[in-house]
């Protein structure tokens, strides 16, 4: 079992207050929590502007059913309801890493679009607006499990096995390819021209139902990794391409 920390569970404690339906009015409470740390508007959603533009590390700010106030509470290490509503944590656990990584990464930038599981409305405006400034590499935190670098999403390539490999390998633990992925914002940056597009695992389980659990300690793990990862050598694979 994977610790974590108070503070870091207080964190991911408020960022899955609420299930937000895109647009509703519960959606602008993560959004408020992440202009806290730097992020500001942009086409589709809000994004911490980095020092390096070429790779990004996106999440989404909308859950899927309808808007509430979540009833949580902690069993055996995870973040779980009350088995009537999903909690949220497709994708407030991607949020919760890009809220730690504004604070630890001025390199990096970090996007956090809005209307993913409408069909990924947020990214398809961002990629519309900045067309010419697209990231190379887009690592989207919105993957079930603890063990997934997706090279499919909807049955085609959006990330290398190269580079999948070599991701998996910085990151630890028992990540591996995985070519099963079913959508989310990384595909939207494929379509409009990204090189390297994948989904990494972050630890939440069930997603979109009623027992939908997050895994806390290994969502601070990962974070931790991240908060580490030198991506400047994943850039360097694209380059070499």
């Amino acid at each position: 079992m994977y610790a974590y920390t108070q503070p870091f569970l207080e964190i991911v404690l408020e960022f899955h207050r609420y299930r937000r339906p895109h647009g509703s009015e519960y959606e602008s409470h993560v959004q408020t929590l992440l202009q806290t740390v730097g992020f500001i508007p942009c086409a589709g959603g809000l994004i911490r502007w980095g020092t390096e533009r070429n790779l990004f590390l996106t999440a989404h700010t909308d859950t899927v059913g309808e808007g509430g106030e979540n009833r949580l509470h902690i069993q055996d290490g995870y973040l779980v309801g009350d088995g009537l509503q999903n909690i949220g944590a497709d994708d407030s656990a991607g949020l919760v890493i890009l809220y730690h990584l504004a604070q630890a990464r001025p390199d990096l930038t970090l996007f956090a679009s809005t209307g993913e599981e409408q069909g990924g409305i947020g990214s398809i405006e961002f990629c519309k607006a900045y067309s010419a400034k697209l990231p190379r590499v887009v690592i989207s935190l919105d993957r079930r499990g603890k063990t997934s670098v997706i090279t499919y999403q909807r049955r085609q390539r959006t990330c290398s096995d190269r580079f999948a490999r070599q991701l998996a390998q910085m990151l630890g633990g028992a990540y591996a390819p995985d070519d099963t992925g079913i959508f989310t914002d990384s595909a939207v940056f494929k379509q409009y021209g990204s090189a390297e597009c994948t989904n990494i695992s972050v630890g939440y389980e069930d997603q979109h139902r009623p027992t939908e659990r997050l895994d806390i300690g290994f969502l601070e793990w990962l974070t931790h990794r991240l908060e580490q990862l030198d991506f400047n050598y994943l850039l360097n694979l694209v380059y070499c391409e």
